[in-house]
């Protein structure tokens, strides 16, 4: 792609002048696709020609849903879509009109504009949406309808291209393309060769970092423009605002660093950023915020990027816990840095250090260009006193954990300071009620399809699996999931005529090296994805069944060698079934597997909207354990609950689990830590989520800007060679601790004489009482964090059910 120096660009960009309306010379031409265009709701047989008829795609719904757009779904490979202008013309700008920020569908990372005289040999022209920054980019997570543009294109060719990268989603929509004839009669510009189509994909990802910086100041210029013209100033003040940050821009012209690949998405990013920031930190304190301020908020509550909590009078930070003697809790509170200068936050605090963790939230940049603050780094220092960054022009979280094991039981309440910046010390307390009670491990169970059996498996790898492993069992992960690649599974030449295993064929070597990562595991969850033949046999045929019969017995027999216990090895054989083909599978290899060894489990995650509609209800009876997608459940409604309602009371295990949100944008309280609450109805006995190493194809989510192919799944940053807690992997680990209150208390209903304690337990444990924390929102709905509300309805709850349990003369495990 073009190596204009970064910053340069962003000056160009802005300072270029609007081309007036030229003739469109791609006007009825058909487009050619490739791949063609595949999602159904906007694909129909006038697709090559809708690009080009002038009229754009109106209606109800999103762009993507109307049928005269172009759309693409999951495409392998960036999509390119190309015109003949028949002859070659000289080339002025050309404009694409997409749609993006709702349901899935994010901007691509690049759209790369290339030329070419004979369709063969292309040359780079551009990339559109970097250098189209004086028409405004779009939110990133919120539905837009925008047109891009890049002007000045000052080239001559008879093949105009569109490359475009989709990046962390799995769509992409167009309607309307313009290519505007250049009037301005000066010589045509020479523009690299990149080559044939495949170097045109392959060059479309070069210099993603580069680019995607130049779009990330892009949208915070635009950012603090509005924060200008909504700021309490004088008219005058305003404009001398506005003045100098488009003069920053003027300046970046004689800036130009290099920008590093991979380049680290710890805001601030670049050094112009950096310089915006300082800006922003300068307006609020003109409008008279103090130079370091703090403010209170839930610890799961969102926070948009600079976005600044109204300060009217600065209080004394209040943190306040209540816990169970062996249960460690976290509190939050916000610290801004109204300053344009770098600054440093201590914290000091008399409580016994041993029994608080300090960490703090860097703000780091995404795929979708969205920043998030949400990854948990340790905050320098021991000892009672803790220290902090603080960048200038920004609000960081500060998350202060207590591990009541450390404290004794009661109420404690501890008194500090914050302070910082050469302001005054802004007084704060801390109070703990810790319960005598004992919650001892929690008893549901939790998985995150790991995968750690593998060396290599999405973002996790031979560098950071130690730390994974790590976070995970901290977490209390204790059900890990393996790939198909860890059970051996035997060829035709290793039975004998009576379908029997020849001794010594099958090498469990992997099985016994991933019992060794998780010795102290409750269950071990493997993913078979079985075929339709073992051992030569095909289903149906008089083999299949003994030789399934045979390899169980094998597998359970080398499991028990190694400790396992009846019951603890779990086995997945169709994944998410959903048809009747798939359910046939199940049932063929299931049932041989449970007569002939009853001590393995098996274990399906049916996403049946209507179960009742499988013309194999034995896919639901034969597997030990069901887990319904929680998505499923919701959107089956009634019916769907009612008949997983109807399994466990004949005895069923259920279990749940998730794998829809776009994990650092998802709430965490709704998405991560009520998963657990939201199959309280089924009495799930586990909960999983897909998935803890998918950061959606980043090597490394601390260099977010790399080229990514996917949905970032994981709840902790995986980097290369670390894995890092965060808000939402805490919030996962929250709703296991949750759980475990509500399964106390109904543990406890037996012993319960007094009819009013009795009523009040019921009652807390109602289902309706369990719904009402979601206030209407359901699995089913948008995970988003932006907008999401009453994070703190669980802990309401939790807090009820504690006081309860304390109430009881002999409360149960």
């Amino acid at each position: 792609m073009c190596r204009t120096p970064l910053l340069l660009f962003v000056a160009l960009a802005l300072t270029a002048p609007l081309a007036g309306a030229a003739r469109n010379l791609a006007a009825g031409l058909p487009a050619s696709f490739d791949p063609q265009p595949n999602y159904g709701p906007s694909t129909d047989a006038g697709d090559p020609l809708q690009l080009t008829d002038g009229a754009p795609a109106s209606g109800k719904g999103q762009l993507w849903v109307r049928k005269e757009a172009v759309g693409w779904a999951h495409p392998k490979q960036p999509i390119f879509i190309s015109f003949d202008l028949g002859e070659p013309k000289a080339i002025g700008s050309v404009s694409l009109r997409t749609a993006a920020g709702q349901a899935g569908v994010y901007w691509p990372t690049a759209i790369g504009l290339f030329l070419s005289d004979d369709g063969q040999t292309w040359r780079d022209a551009g990339e559109i949406i970097s250098q189209s920054i004086e028409e405004g980019l779009p939110e990133p997570m919120a539905y837009a309808e925008h047109r891009f543009t890049l002007r000045n294109v000052a080239a001559r060719a008879r093949y105009v291209a569109l490359c475009v990268a989709r990046g962390g989603s799995g769509f992409f929509v167009t309607d309307e393309v313009e290519i505007s004839e250049d009037e301005s009669g000066a010589p045509p510009r020479t523009l690299p060769v990149v080559g044939d189509l495949a170097a045109v994909r392959k060059s479309i990802h070069e210099g993603q970092s580069a680019r995607m910086a130049l779009r990330r100041l892009g949208l915070d210029l635009s950012r603090l423009r509005e924060i200008v013209q909504r700021a309490p100033l004088p008219p005058g003040e305003k404009t001398a605002f506005l003045t100098e940050l488009e003069q920053q821009v003027a300046t970046a012209r004689t800036q130009a660093p290099p920008v590093a690949e991979p380049l680290r998405t710890v805001i601030p990013i670049t050094p112009a950023q950096a310089q915006l920031l300082a800006f922003h930190g300068r307006l609020l304190e003109k409008q008279g915020y103090p130079r370091l301020y703090f403010t209170k908020t839930h610890r799961n509550a969102y926070l948009g990027w600079l976005e600044t909590p109204a300060l009217k009078k600065q209080e004394p930070i209040h943190l306040a816990y209540r816990q169970m003697v062996d249960e460690t809790r976290a509190d939050l509170f916000l610290a801004t840095n109204a300053s344009g200068e770098q600054a440093q936050v201590t914290l000091k605090l008399d409580a016994p250090a041993e029994a608080l963790t300090v960490r703090y939230c860097p703000w780091t940049d995404t795929p979708q260009l969205e920043p998030v603050a949400t990854a948990l780094l340790p905050a320098e220092g021991d000892n009672g006193e803790w220290h902090i960054p603080l960048p200038p022009g920004m609000t960081t979280k500060i998350w202060v954990s207590v591990d009541a094991g450390k404290l004794p039981p009661g109420k404690h309440t501890y008194q500090g300071t914050l302070s910082g910046a050469g302001t005054s010390p802004t007084p704060v307390s801390l109070s703990t009620e810790i319960s005598p009670l004992k919650m001892g491990r929690p008893s549901l169970h939790l998985g995150v399809w790991d995968y750690t059996n593998s060396q290599s498996s999405y973002g996790l790898n031979t560098a950071n699996r130690e730390a994974a492993l790590a976070l995970m069992r901290s977490h209390g992960v204790d059900s890990p999931w393996a790939t198909p690649a860890l059970l051996p599974m035997p060829s035709e030449a290793d039975f004998d005529a009576q379908d029997r295993l020849l001794p010594d064929r099958l090498d469990f070597s992997r099985f016994d090296a991933w019992l060794k990562l998780w010795p102290d595991a409750r269950r071990y969850m493997v993913f078979l994805n079985v075929k339709d033949q073992i051992g030569g046999a095909r289903v149906g045929t008089p083999q299949f069944g003994p030789r399934v019969e045979a390899w169980a017995q094998a597998l359970w027999q080398h499991a028990g060698l190694r400790g396992v216990k009846p019951g603890q090895l779990i086995l997945l054989l169709v994944d998410e079934p959903k048809t009747d083909a798939q359910d046939q599978l199940l049932v063929a290899w299931a049932e041989p597997i449970r007569d002939a060894v009853p001590e393995l489990k098996i274990w399906s995650d049916p996403v049946w909207k209507d179960p009742l509609a499988s013309a194999h209800p034995a896919a639901f009876e034969l597997p030990d354990i069901l887990c319904p997608n929680s998505g499923t459940l919701a959107k089956g409604g009634p019916a769907t609950v009612a008949f997983y309602q109807a399994k466990r009371a004949e005895g069923k295990p259920l279990e749940t689990y998730s794998c829809s949100a776009l994990a650092p944008h998802a709430d965490p309280s709704r998405y991560f830590r009520m998963l657990p609450w939201s199959g309280w109805p089924l009495r799930v006995q586990a909960v999983g989520f897909w998935s803890f190493g998918d950061t959606g194809g980043l090597a490394d989510c601390w260099a977010a800007y790399e080229p990514s192919r996917g949905i970032w799944y994981a709840p902790a940053f995986i980097g290369r060679d670390s894995a890092t807690d965060t808000l939402h992997w805490q919030a996962v680990r929250e709703g296991v601790l949750d759980y475990e209150y509500l399964r106390m208390l109904e543990r406890s209903l037996p012993t319960i004489t007094e009819a009013p304690l009795r009523a009040e337990a019921e009652a807390l444990l109602s289902d309706a009482a369990v719904a009402a924390l979601f206030h209407g929102w359901t699995q089913a709905d948008s995970a988003a964090w932006r907008g999401a509300t009453h994070p703190e309805a669980p802990d309401l709850h939790r807090a009820k059910v504690l006081a309860l349990l304390e109430r009881l003369p002999t409360p149960k495990k």
